[in-house]
């Protein structure tokens, strides 16, 4: 019986991973044209905030927003690697947006099943 139910499992936990592998693929497929689309008004703000971090700014007293640290800090390095462009601001869009639909895959997969899940990723993408 628990030999069964091992075999049970694989074989779900097997489709499953086929069906988050398919829709991460779909999502980034879907997400590439990001890399190209100019630098929003709160992704300039960052860009902005992390080269102020670089410049050893004190944030929140020197450059400031209403986000949590985390999320500016990240943005300092970008700057430090690659300057001012726009490409590396759609290359974290779409690793945060690869990011969001495992997560949605991982915690509604074993309410909804992988299909509905991987379709939930997906239109979550596409939204």
């Amino acid at each position: 019986m628990r030999q069964r139910y091992r075999q049970l499992y694989r074989a779900r936990n097997k489709g499953s991973l086929c069906w988050l592998l398919a829709a991460l693929l779909f999502v980034f497929i879907r997400a590439l044209p990001k890399i190209t689309y100019p630098i929003g008004r709160g992704q300039a703000t960052y860009f902005v905030i992390g080269e102020g971090l670089l410049h050893e700014q004190r944030l929140y007293r020197d450059v400031r927003d209403t986000e949590p640290p985390s999320i500016l800090a990240l943005h300092a390095p970008l700057v430090r690697l690659f300057g001012h462009v726009m490409w590396p601001v759609g290359l974290l869009d779409i690793l945060w947006l690869l990011a969001v639909s495992y997560c949605i895959f991982r915690f509604t997969g074993r309410f909804l099943g992988p299909r509905a899940t991987a379709i939930a990723g997906v239109v979550k993408a596409a939204w």
